[in-house]
Parts: structure tokens; sequence; C-alpha cells
């Protein structure tokens, strides 16, 4: 795990409330899964209101971004995927195929996809 990384994000994204005990979460072995556990249902108790809902997962066709955006991205996520970097794509498709939380981060963007139980399954997207 990348706690620069994580640290940032919780910073700039996590309600101020929220964001002491979830940088300690994320660093510890013993509670990093209670910190995933936040982003399973409540991502939008605990997300700054700077995120944008959508209801679909995303994809190149319709996220409204430049070329840029599409970079290597670091994920939070429990399982083989936490802590590492993959190519946006590669880290979409892991998301789309993971019944896991998942947080994708990259130096321009930021999606948070809650934990599937279903089709209705929440994505969150910000521009860092």
């Amino acid at each position: 795990m990348n706690i620069n990384i994580e640290t940032e994000f919780v910073k700039k994204h996590i309600k101020k409330e929220y964001q002491e005990r979830l940088i300690f979460e994320l660093q510890s072995k013993k509670h990093r899964e209670k910190a995933l556990c936040r982003f399973a249902h409540s991502s939008e108790l605990i997300l700054k209101g700077h995120f944008l809902k959508i209801q679909t997962a995303p994809t190149f066709n319709n996220l409204s971004f430049n070329a840029d955006f599409f970079e290597n991205c670091y994920i939070i996520s429990g399982g083989e995927n936490d802590g590492i970097t993959l190519p946006f794509g590669d880290a979409i498709e892991f998301c789309k195929t993971s019944y896991m939380v998942a947080i994708l981060i990259t130096s321009k963007l930021v999606i948070v996809k809650e934990e599937c139980e279903n089709k209705d399954t929440c994505w969150y997207m910000a521009k860092t």
C-alpha cells in the first residue's frame, strides 16, 4: 500500500469528521477491511460533495474527460489488486467484474465503486 497516495486521497475527498479514523484504518492491516466497508454501501455519507454519482459503470465513451485522465491508477480494494497500480482501462474492467469496493486514484480523477449486490451499484467520480 502507498500511504502517501491514500492519505492524500482521504484529505482531499473524505469529509473531515471521517478523515482521522479512515487514515488509521487504511494504514492498519488489521483494520483495513473496516475502512473498505465504510465505502461498501455508504460512500455518499463520507465523500465530500464534489463527487458525481452515476448508476452505471463508466466507460471510455461516457467519460467526458481528456485523454490525459486515462493514465495508470492506484487501486484501493480488497483482494489481490489492493495497493497496486494498473492501466486505467484494466482498473475499470477490474471494477466492473469485481463485487468488492474499489477506489481508483489517478493524478486527475478519482472513482469510487460501491460493493456490488445488484445492478444498482453506485459509482462516484471526481476530478482531483
